[in-house]
């Protein structure tokens, strides 16, 4: 999965809107629109608090996958 894909996926898995998400970081709906339509990518500095408010981890977030257990 793509980040694009997972933001959009987690932010409506918890009932988020673009507005919610993107509040709290200081970006407009308009901002998020463009990370999920994958027009744009959020500032690496935005990462770990984008990850914080989906509740997953930073790697889960730009989709590294475990590759010690592969």
């Amino acid at each position: 999965m793509t980040l694009n894909d997972t933001i959009r996926a987690l932010r409506r898995e918890r009932g988020m809107t673009q507005e919610q998400l993107g509040k709290p970081l200081r970006l407009s709906a308009q901002a998020v629109s463009k990370w999920e339509t994958d027009r744009s990518y959020p500032d690496i500095n935005l990462l770990p608090q984008i990850a914080e408010m989906l509740n997953i981890s930073i790697d889960e977030l730009i989709g590294k996958k475990d590759t010690e257990n592969s």
